[in-house]
């Protein structure tokens, strides 16, 4: 069955919100600024203690998660620890000297809450923050360490937050556990967020680690957890079987022998640009899976996903751990970077569902210890970089610093080609890093960089490269599909003829840290318009903005369809007959055609009577004035107000010799609108309100 889709913009109209840009943050300079302390991220991730095996797993525990929660322009910091509750980090902006400063706000916000844990232990270590149950408002979902259950905290929307995955199936809980040799608790680390099937709600997966080939609580552990939509938001299932993600080991492998599934952290991505997102999988001992999306599959029957690891070639690295996507080489399609114990993967996407590990001569060999990882474009010149921070200890948690293998890595990008420079750059640190995030917190146009560190305080780089380049951030509201975009794809062309640059908005994990979900664009040093921005949601909608001034932060909102509003009213054979579902078409007869319907938000079937299009003053009134009500904004429709004094001749109200007010109020998703338009004279006037598609 074909439906009818909208006009896909061509003007920015869509776009809401503005850039913030603070100028004069103290102490810019070249490269990146540990800036950690003077910003108030001081805290410990856990205090340092000696265990004995097999309790040393904690050793490689530290998360963190970049969202504006609050949704006041500035991006916020979520940050897990070892025996201690997680503390949540409001963005401030900048003080009085213009330093951008964070503030714990933990207590009061129900993080802090021992009830929340229902007597379980604080021992947080993945996270992400997702509108989970499409309320506007980005809810928390974290993996917990030592831990017989994982953790889902619903935003409130006041800033606090409640407990409820046992209630809504996330906890993935384990009956059986010994805490004194971790035998069958949750080894939790990363979680990331995606939306697998394109119905327009956000799924998770999780991974966890040193699960025993027996234990009987295998199938809790690095789960696929399917978001059951809109009959019971941000209510879970275990997908795993039916989505065929389960996770194996390699039996001839002796260090899976005893220890299988090994996960380390996970992405939903689309690798092979057919609009569904695949599930990719690093895990340690060469237990990495590549899982395909069936796409079409998952309406048709359960198995969502094909195993194609080997065919594909991303199991070399023996200890994957980190994990980035992202196009380094600009031919349009996403790369694989995997961090891992002295032995880093690049793979090259060849765009047939393979790929070419091209490490060494790509210039990313031996690095040491990874964990966290992201590409990242420092230098704003359009072209991927990379980050990774590396953290080595011994069994009993004393570490063993060396300027070799355990500090953090930034390489340039140069023509596909990278290049270290970390040390011109700034990034000089030695901690033992865990989760890695990229996110620009102080909203000046680059991207910074917070690591999370074991045992001992984080850093922040801020980013304080000086160059004349521009950029664009984006942010994606979606309408039919998930709130965040998730599986997004962007084409940005400079100008009307450059190769495009491509980008995907990602929820995957870099280990342990997830970045924020604004999209951001370095576009070298022109200062041109953008010539545009070609955005492909999920939903299968299409959407072009031309002409976009760059230095700005967009938020895009997703047009909605259309098609959708006719399978909700009209039955299948109905939808097939014009006469019935055409847009002049009124079946109800009741004046109103089916496009007005839709846009004022009527049941095409019920006889409404509504009469929104025309009306006239009389001659002893000064003003004229009309009330109506419509939908909530469809966001693939214009509005407007046109006035006439002959019913034949129209112009757009306020042009020429005509003022007018228009005054809209917003409640329980329908808009108010009064509109008082001043008498030019004492001749007839008429006002008509038109909607139109994008």
């Amino acid at each position: 069955m074909k439906y009818r889709h909208l006009t896909p913009i061509k003007t920015p109209t869509l776009i809401l919100g503005a850039l913030v840009f603070v100028q004069g943050i103290a102490g810019y300079g070249e490269g990146f600024s540990e800036v950690s302390e003077e910003s108030g991220l001081t805290y410990i991730q856990a205090e340092q203690f000696n265990p004995k095996p097999p309790l040393i797993n904690h050793l490689q525990t530290g998360g963190a998660a970049a969202a504006d929660y609050n949704q006041d322009g500035w991006v916020d910091l979520i940050v897990t620890r070892m025996f201690a509750p997680p503390i949540l980090f409001r963005n401030l902006g900048p003080d009085e000297e213009g330093i951008v400063k964070f503030e714990d706000v933990t207590e009061g916000s129900g993080l802090e809450n021992e009830l929340n844990y229902q007597g379980g232990p604080e021992n947080f270590n993945g996270v992400t923050w997702a509108d989970l149950d499409r309320d506007g408002d980005l809810d928390l979902y974290m993996t917990a360490f030592y831990s017989t259950r994982h953790y889902l905290f619903i935003n409130n929307g006041d800033g606090s937050f409640n407990e409820r995955a046992l209630v809504r199936g996330a906890a993935l809980p384990i009956e059986i556990s010994n805490i004194n040799t971790g035998e069958g608790v949750h080894h939790g680390f990363s979680v990331s967020m995606g939306d697998y099937d394109n119905n327009g709600w956000i799924d998770l997966h999780t991974t966890d680690w040193q699960i025993l080939s027996d234990s009987p609580t295998y199938e809790q552990h690095n789960v696929l957890l399917k978001n059951l939509g809109p009959l019971a938001p941000a209510f879970f299932r275990n997908s795993n079987g039916e989505a065929g993600v389960a996770l194996q080991g390699q039996e001839e492998n002796p260090a899976t022998q005893l220890f299988n599934r090994l996960g380390f952290s996970s992405s939903f991505v689309d690798l092979d640009n057919d609009g569904w997102q695949d599930l990719a999988v690093a895990a340690d001992f060469k237990t990495s899976q590549l899982f395909w999306n069936n796409g079409a599959s998952i309406v048709e029957g359960p198995i969502a996903f094909t195993e194609g690891t080997e065919v594909a070639g991303v199991n070399e690295a023996e200890n994957a751990m980190g994990s980035t996507f992202g196009d380094f080489d600009n031919d349009g399609d996403l790369d694989w970077f995997v961090s891992s114990l002295r032995d880093n993967r690049l793979y090259l996407n060849n765009g047939d569902r393979t790929f070419q590990e091209v490490t060494a001569e790509r210039g990313l060999g031996d690095a040491g210890w990874g964990w966290g990882t992201s590409f990242i474009d420092f230098d704003n010149d359009s072209d991927l970089d990379l980050i990774m921070t590396n953290g080595h200890e011994d069994l009993y948690g004393e570490y063993n610093i060396n300027a070799t293998v355990d500090r953090t890595f930034l390489w340039e990008n140069n023509n596909g080609q990278f290049t270290d420079v970390s040390d011109a750059m700034g990034i000089t640190d030695f901690k033992p890093g865990k989760g890695l995030v990229v996110f620009d917190y102080d909203n000046d146009g680059d991207q910074d960089v917070f690591i999370a560190n074991t045992q001992t305080t984080p850093t922040l780089y801020r980013n304080d490269t000086v160059n004349d380049n521009a950029w664009l951030r984006v942010n994606l509201i979606g309408i039919e599909s998930n709130p965040l975009g998730l599986g997004a794809a962007m084409h940005l062309k400079r100008t009307e003829t450059d190769a495009p640059l491509y980008q995907q908005v990602i929820g995957g994990s870099n280990f342990l840290g997830q970045n924020e979900a604004t999209t951001h664009f370095g576009l070298g040093s022109s200062d041109e318009d953008i010539y545009s921005l070609e955005i492909n949601w999920p939903s299968g909608i299409s959407q072009t903005l031309h002409s976009i001034p760059s230095r700005q932060e967009l938020y895009v909102v997703e047009p909605s369809d259309q098609s959708r509003w006719l399978i909700d009213n009209f039955a299948e054979d109905e939808i097939e007959d014009s006469f019935i579902t055409g847009d002049s078409a009124d079946p109800d007869k009741d004046g109103l055609s089916n496009f007005l319907e839709y846009a004022i938000g009527t049941l095409p079937k019920t006889a409404d009577k509504t009469v929104i299009y025309t009306t006239r003053n009389s001659a002893s009134q000064d003003n004229l004035i009309i009330v109506y009500e419509r939908a909530s904004e469809k966001t693939d429709l214009d509005y407007f107000h046109e006035v006439s004094t002959d019913l034949t001749n129209w112009e757009t109200l306020a042009v020429g010799e005509y003022s007018a007010q228009v005054i809209e109020h917003k409640s329980n998703g329908r808009v108010s609108v009064k509109v008082v338009i001043q008498r030019p004279g004492n001749e007839p006037l008429f006002l008509r309100i038109r909607a139109q598609n994008k």
